[in-house]
């Protein structure tokens, strides 16, 4: 038997030049704050150490969810944090409409809960994570993303999930795709 490998479903977002320029905003701040290098993507499930015999049938599930489910347009819209703004883990961007979002992330967890993965314990919540932050946040980091809570950043086509490794190293995640899905055209 092979040894778990930490797996994530999500949908490729790509970088978009205002999004890029924002990224490099959060860059410039001083602090605790280590900004999304590479790919960019909106989650839909979090599967952590799964064995790597059930890639086969996660992915046959996800196929299932994916033919059924139509492509759509999304726009990146508004900066936010976790927990909170005043102390935040997690600086993010949010989509609109959040609804397709939340309804494919509904399937996915009900196909999930169904082979046996548990549920998660908070409701779905869809965003982009644009940085963490390690320790104190810098000073100005509030007020940045108060002043970018409305921005629009640009869109693109909700039309591909993929199920993807994660490998946790020093210089940053590596991420690889196991297999990717299409949405059902409209």
């Amino acid at each position: 038997m092979a040894a778990p490998v930490r797996l994530f479903i999500a949908v490729p977002v790509p970088h978009g030049a205002l999004l890029r320029r924002t990224m490099r905003e959060l860059a410039s701040f001083r602090g605790g704050l280590r900004v999304i290098e590479g790919e960019l993507h909106l989650t839909l499930k979090f599967l952590g150490d799964t064995p790597w015999e059930r890639t086969a049938e996660l992915s046959s599930r996800l196929l299932d969810i994916c033919e059924s489910t139509p492509a759509c347009s999304l726009t990146i819209r508004g900066v936010g944090a976790f927990p909170r703004v005043e102390r935040p883990r997690v600086v993010w961007v949010g989509v609109d409409p959040q609804k397709p979002v939340v309804q494919l992330a509904n399937s996915i967890e009900t196909a999930c809960t169904e082979l046996g993965i548990p549920r998660e314990d908070r409701p779905y919540r869809p965003h982009i994570t644009l940085a963490r932050v390690n320790g104190r946040p810098p000073r100005e980091l509030a007020d940045w993303i108060t002043s970018n809570a409305e921005a629009t950043f640009h869109s693109f086509e909700l039309s591909t999930v993929c199920l993807i490794q994660s490998e946790l190293r020093r210089a940053g995640p590596l991420y690889t795709p196991i297999a990717s899905m299409s949405l059902r055209d409209v």
